[in-house]
């Protein structure tokens, strides 16, 4: 079989050594945002699915992949970030002769995130289902920066996560008293006011009850704050739960992805 170049449509070709541009769009396709460069070749060893959706963009006058987010708001701060990164250390790896296998270190909540993202928007699904409980059990060790909230918030408020990612989250800033922290607790605090502010008054209500619900989940329990009230979380022994808090809860909600149009208009 030739490994030479990427096979497009009839005898059309994209060379190992020719450049691909890497571009975001969302459902419309009125903008699209550049993320990097990298050969044909990298792409045809480490990201199968690009396979069949290199194209010959006319307006670049030159090979292009273009990777569909719900959503362009923030991708400078998160999918063109954790692409950047993915693809450097995919350049390192040829470089050095490394096995697949060694992704980068995240030394964060926050880096754990933008890989995990750059993972599943490159379909690189057995390596994001590996990453993500890792990602997740790592938010119940240590209270979240002011970089991890924003992160875990921009990156899934407009995938089917969401609610799951929302969940933990704030169970994290319950659990640690975050927002009574002097150097982040304000920060994290406004942030999450403003991004609570382009929401529907029912997910508003919801995100302030789910908060209050894992206060009182823990002040309930007579242990917040201590070494057991830790390890049992970590163990994941203290369930999200409809017990009697004066409201019913229901499952996470999920933010639809055409959520961020509708707030454009």
């Amino acid at each position: 079989m030739c490994t030479m170049g990427i096979v497009l449509t009839g005898h059309h070709f994209a060379h190992r050594d020719e450049l691909v541009h890497v571009e975001l769009h969302d459902a419309t396709f009125r903008d699209r945002v550049f993320v990097t460069t990298i050969t044909a070749g990298l792409l045809k060893v480490y990201v199968p699915f690009a396979e069949d959706r290199i194209i010959m963009d006319q307006v670049l006058g030159g090979w292009a992949l273009s990777i569909y987010v719900p959503s362009l708001e923030h991708v400078a701060h998160i999918e063109v970030l954790a692409l950047r990164w993915l693809f450097q250390q995919m350049t390192s790896i040829v470089t050095h002769t490394l096995n697949w296998n060694c992704l980068p270190a995240h030394a964060s909540v926050g880096q754990g995130v933008l890989l995990y993202r750059a993972l599943q928007l490159l379909y690189l699904d057995d390596a994001a289902q590996t990453l993500r409980p890792q990602v997740m059990y790592e938010i119940k060790l240590k209270p979240l920066s002011m970089t991890d909230v924003q992160r875990i918030w921009w990156a899934f408020q407009y995938t089917e996560e969401w609610g799951e990612w929302l969940n933990v989250m704030l169970r994290n800033l319950a659990y640690f008293n975050v927002y009574s922290d002097l150097s982040d607790g304000s920060y994290i605090r406004l942030f999450i006011e403003t991004e609570m502010l382009q929401l529907t008054p029912a997910e508003q209500d919801y995100i302030e009850g789910l908060y209050r619900y894992h206060k009182e989940e823990f002040r309930k329990e007579g242990f917040a704050g201590t070494a057991k009230a830790y390890v049992k979380w970590a163990l994941g022994l203290v369930k999200w739960e409809n017990r009697d808090l004066h409201r019913e809860y229901p499952a996470p909600f999920t933010v639809r992805c055409n959520l961020a149009v509708a707030r454009r208009r």
